[in-house]
Parts: C-alpha cells; structure tokens; sequence
C-alpha cells in the first residue's frame, strides 16, 4: 500500500499468499526497491495482510499492517559530488565539524535545482520573490519621498530663511 513511496518508483509492488504452519507467528517477504540516482527523503509503505482468505487463523486489525521505510543511499541533493563528500567523510572528520571538499557553488546550484524541481517548493519560492519584490519597492519609494521631503520642503524652508 502506498505511503510517501510510490509503487514503480521507489518499489515495486507484490503479491502473494503465505502459509503459516502452527507454531509459527512470523514470515519474512521480499519487497524490491528501486535504486535511482534521485535524492529523497525517508519514504515508506505498508505491507498489508489481507484476511479475506485466512483459514484456521484470525488476522487481527493492528496486526495486518507492517510500515517499511525506505532510507534512501543517494547523496543529497545530488550524486554529482558523492564520491567528493564520501572521501571527506571518511578522511577529515574531527570532535566538533565535518569537513567537507566539495566545491560549495556546485552544491548550492546542485541543492537550488534540486529545489525547484518541486512545484509546490518552485511555487512557493516564485510567491516569496514576488514578496519581497514589492517589499522592497515599497521600501524605495518610501526613501525616495523621504529624500525628496528633506531635499525639496526643508531644503527649500531653509533657503528663504536664509534669504530674509
């Protein structure tokens, strides 16, 4: 059953029936995982008894679920510096940093496109450019009427008392 991970892409999905002798309380099943290059977050999935077909058994309610999590092995928010960031890790580690040699710019550009390629994150990010757009051009034109406020009224205040 679907959680976070989706079947086709982070697993695949499968079907079958187990038999359990008496005794037995636990079976081990194998579910395959897909391995890409794509960086996510810890995902999961359910593994579900039915009991629609049980026989001598009762398959209880809270018991018919098992929820898998998915850790994924790719290096975030890319694998384009992996074996960069892996070297580090394990030559340069001290008590208090990790240090990491790996072009920081290349990271960044690699974490912002990783970023992007979310709608609701590229969304959100378009509607916060635009924010603080129109912040920032409110804050201008505030200062533009403030310097033509000083340089215009009390300017202009000041220079016919300096003419009386």
């Amino acid at each position: 059953v679907d959680g976070s991970a989706v079947e086709g892409e982070s697993y695949h999905g499968t079907r079958g029936s187990l038999t359990f002798r008496p005794g037995e309380f636990e079976k081990c099943i194998t579910v395959r995982l897909i391995d890409d290059d794509l960086w996510r977050t810890t995902v999961d999935f359910a593994v579900e008894l039915e009991s629609g077909n049980a026989k001598n058994a009762l398959v209880g309610y809270n018991l018919s679920k098992a929820l898998v999590h998915i850790m994924d092995n790719d290096t975030f928010p890319t694998n384009r510096f992996h074996r960069e960031i892996e070297e580090s890790l394990q030559t340069t580690v001290d008590l208090h940093r990790v240090h990491i040699h790996a072009p920081s710019v290349g990271l960044m550009f690699e974490f912002c496109r990783l970023l992007f390629e979310d709608r609701v994150v590229r969304r959100g990010a378009i509607k916060a450019i635009f924010v603080d757009f129109v912040a920032n051009c409110e804050m201008f034109l505030k200062l533009f009427m403030k310097v033509l406020l000083v340089d215009r009224i009390v300017k202009h205040s000041t220079d016919e008392m300096d003419q009386v």
